[in-house]
């Protein structure tokens, strides 16, 4: 079943997989869906109408990817079979069936412009294909473990893969170079992809966390962990913060632990203790913890204001003052 975000209601059901669907895609254009299954079929549906237009039947084994090509005409599938096939969406016939991997392909995307293909496999292997002679440009192994994903940058000259190795590599098409490597100490990363200005890196963990590092520098910037109920981002530390900015609306799950200047085992603030309110309202700030991922420079010009005073006495006395009051108010109590 397909939802119209515009215009509301469901497009659908879209039906011919006898078995799971493991695989879709839209074509840029939005007009097609392809489906892959366990079933071993891929099918294109025109959304417009809800008709199938094609019934690809070429592998042995259940689809894992699919992708079409920019201008829609193509499209890649890739499969346990270790083979990845290109068609023609209309006519159904195939252009060329890639034989090199030695597990099975897991990712497959287009450059925007419809020059190569590159393929992802089990096997730790990203392969290069040339669209026009269906020859190889690039095969190499980058990663220690299988790739989960593949991207490509809107001008076509870069590729980003992600691994259950747990990083995430972004590497120049034409030479294969590793331009930046992020993570290492992430747990199994499921999927990666750039954000829409391609200025961050966003990437998915089995260990239900996602990642967002800056392309560039590959500094991370913030996690967003994943919750039964509620949210919770984290923001590593910088001059301002000593551990880090956190934006939450469940700081039931934050512990905060004091560090004595003594040397002796570190404490654990309990729920109804002055000093965690207090540490609460200081650093659950969601401009800080966003700003560092939307608008860098804010965000530092206001580290910069925290760390020169203006800020930081104003955060001091008003933390006096709350933990004061706090306990002010809990003496009357007793």
């Amino acid at each position: 079943m397909v939802t119209d975000l515009e215009r509301g209601g469901e497009i659908g059901p879209l039906e011919g997989h006898r078995m799971k669907v493991t695989s879709l895609t839209f074509s840029s254009d939005g007009k097609m869906l392809a489906s892959g299954g366990l079933d071993s079929m891929v099918f294109v549906h025109e959304l417009g109408s809800g008709k199938r237009v094609g019934a690809l039947a070429g592998h042995r084994y259940w689809i894992r990817t699919v992708a079409f090509s920019g201008d829609g005409k193509w499209l890649a599938t890739g499969s346990t079979d270790k083979s990845t096939i290109i068609w023609d969406v209309m006519s159904g016939k195939k252009i060329f069936h890639f034989k090199a991997h030695r597990f099975p392909v897991s990712s497959v995307v287009f450059d925007p412009a419809g020059r190569w293909l590159a393929t992802a496999g089990c096997d730790h292997r990203i392969i290069l294909w040339d669209m026009d002679t269906g020859g190889r440009i690039i095969d190499c192994e980058l990663h220690r473990a299988d790739i989960t994903s593949i991207s490509v940058t809107s001008d076509g000259e870069f590729l980003l893969t992600s691994s259950v190795d747990g990083t995430a590599i972004l590497w120049e098409m034409v030479s294969g170079d590793v331009i930046m490597k992020y993570g290492g100490d992430c747990g199994k990363l499921s999927s990666a992809a750039f954000t829409r200005k391609e200025r961050i890196i966003v990437a998915g963990s089995s260990d239900g966390t996602v990642y967002f590092w800056d392309r560039v520098s590959g500094e991370l910037l913030a996690r967003l962990h994943c919750l039964d109920g509620g949210f919770l981002w984290s923001a590593p530390a910088d001059q301002a913060a000593a551990s880090g900015w956190f934006f939450t609306d469940r700081p039931d799950v934050i512990h905060i632990i004091k560090c004595r200047d003594d040397g002796t085992e570190p404490e654990v603030l309990l729920a109804d203790d002055p000093e965690r309110s207090v540490h609460l309202e200081l650093y659950n700030r969601k401009e800080m913890v966003v700003g560092k991922l939307n608008d860098p420079e804010k965000y530092q010009r206001e580290v910069e204001r925290i760390v020169g005073g203006v800020q930081a006495n104003w955060l001091k006395t008003y933390g006096e003052r709350l933990k004061n009051r706090q306990i002010g108010h809990k003496r009357g109590e007793e």
